[in-house]
């Protein structure tokens, strides 16, 4: 990631990524089959505002309805911060040292 940031091309593409990516989402991890792809957007070239790109405000619990806790987990982020600790949760999860996931520790809060 560095190396493609420092790049020229990689430059100008992170100097448009504050306007253009959004830090919140889903991490999923499953281990009984593919993990299922969803967009994070909606595309309608129909729309009548004429905003034919809006993020999908279903997509966070439309990914958390996969969760059941033996096969498959859900993480969620909602800033960079979540999303790193997230991220560490998954290690964690992939290593065998975490019987939760992030999700159930946001919600005991």
């Amino acid at each position: 990631m560095i190396d493609y940031i420092a790049a020229p091309t990689g430059a100008k593409t992170a100097g448009w990524a504050p306007h253009v990516f959004k830090t919140e989402g889903v991490i999923l991890l499953t281990s009984a089959r593919t993990a299922p792809f969803a967009s994070p957007i909606n595309v309608s070239l129909g729309d009548p505002e004429g905003k034919a790109i809006r993020a999908d405000s279903t997509y966070q619990s439309r990914m958390t309805q996969l969760q059941n806790d033996s096969d498959t987990w859900v993480w969620t982020f909602a800033d960079v911060k979540t999303l790193l600790d997230a991220g560490g949760s998954v290690l964690n999860k992939l290593d065998g040292k975490d019987a939760k996931h992030q999700g159930e520790a946001e919600n005991s809060k």
